[in-house]
């Protein structure tokens, strides 16, 4: 079985991306998780090369199982987005400057895909474990959600297993190097990863 995991590169506004310093974590020391292999990428945050770069990563790693990261301004650990939007509609320019208002991402597309994971299964993993966690019903409308709907609309094509985005939050300004943060969303992404292994963790055909 092959995991795909992502994060993002720093954006306006963002000058440290959390997910990049986990991303980049586990690429520098692979974790032991249950997949007979791995694959660790940091994303731009610009709308169209992040989607290039993710439809060429799942064509050509293939993985079985998609974990996408992103920074928001979230009090959990671990946010577990249901659904991605079949639209652009960010309130700031992308890294490269480009600002989107209401156009769609794929046209003709669905309006929404939805995950196909278990998402209160994986809610009560990440919670038993003692680890911050909740469920958010949207990815937002910028990068993140972007590139959410790119990967689930691949994986629908391709016949693939489950995609996931989980957003983490920002480091703060005193501790731009992450620290426990870090340390504590890569625990969160261990969980995650193992559940994501696991087949009953598949609970539909993503829609």
């Amino acid at each position: 079985m092959r995991i795909l995991v992502t994060g993002f590169r720093k954006f306006p506004g963002v000058a440290v991306n959390t997910s990049e310093l986990v991303v980049s974590r586990f690429a520098a020391d692979a974790p032991g998780w249950p997949f007979d292999a791995m694959r660790f990428e940091v994303l731009p945050t610009r709308y169209e090369a992040a989607e290039v770069l993710v439809r060429e990563l799942m064509g050509e790693f293939k993985p079985d199982r998609v974990l996408l990261l992103g920074v928001a301004d979230t009090p959990s650990t671990a946010r577990l987005e249901r659904f991605a939007l079949n639209i652009d509609d960010g309130a700031f320019p992308d890294e490269a400057g480009v600002l989107r208002k209401g156009a769609p991402i794929l046209a003709g597309g669905p309006a929404a895909f939805a995950t196909a994971v278990d998402l209160q299964r994986l809610l009560a993993d990440l919670l038993e474990a003692g680890v911050s966690a909740e469920i958010s019903n949207h990815a937002g409308s910028y990068v993140c959600n972007h590139v959410y709907y790119t990967a689930l609309s691949e994986a629908v094509a391709a016949g693939a297993g489950p995609v996931l985005f989980m957003h983490v939050p920002r480091v703060r300004e005193d501790d731009p190097a992450g620290g426990a943060l870090v340390a504590e969303v890569a625990r969160a992404c261990g969980i995650v990863a193992r559940a994501l292994a696991r087949p009953q963790i598949h609970m539909k055909e993503a829609t």
